[in-house]
């Protein structure tokens, strides 16, 4: 009857094995502190981070507006092809028979996502 019962032990050894250490163990340990960060980080000099950002957000842009122009030229044309469709129909049933109704649909419905 000399082992020690669970909870009852050594110290830090008592969970060996096991990845967790005993509240002594772990006081042990030294604690970083904010102020220490605090003032490491005051003389960093940011302005070449903030430029390169800038850069980036120039060119990010401009090449938005570009993709955006292709996509909207993409959709006047395919406008334009459906309007002529549209207009060589006679009446809604002719245009619904020919499937021109569903394309125009299916136009609309891409131009919304």
């Amino acid at each position: 009857d000399a082992a020690p019962r669970r909870g009852e032990g050594a110290g830090p050894r008592d969970n060996e094995g096991t990845g967790m250490s005993s509240p002594a163990a772990a006081g042990n340990r030294k604690k970083r502190s904010r102020e220490n960060h605090a003032e490491e980080g005051a003389d960093v000099d940011v302005s070449e981070l903030r430029s390169y950002i800038q850069k980036e957000e120039t060119t990010l842009r401009s090449s938005s507006h570009e993709v955006l122009n292709k996509e909207l030229i993409e959709r006047i044309e395919v406008t334009k092809a459906l309007v002529e469709k549209t207009c060589a129909q006679p009446n809604f049933a002719a245009a619904l028979e020919a499937g021109v109704v569903s394309e125009v649909r299916r136009e609309l419905t891409a131009c919304f996502r």
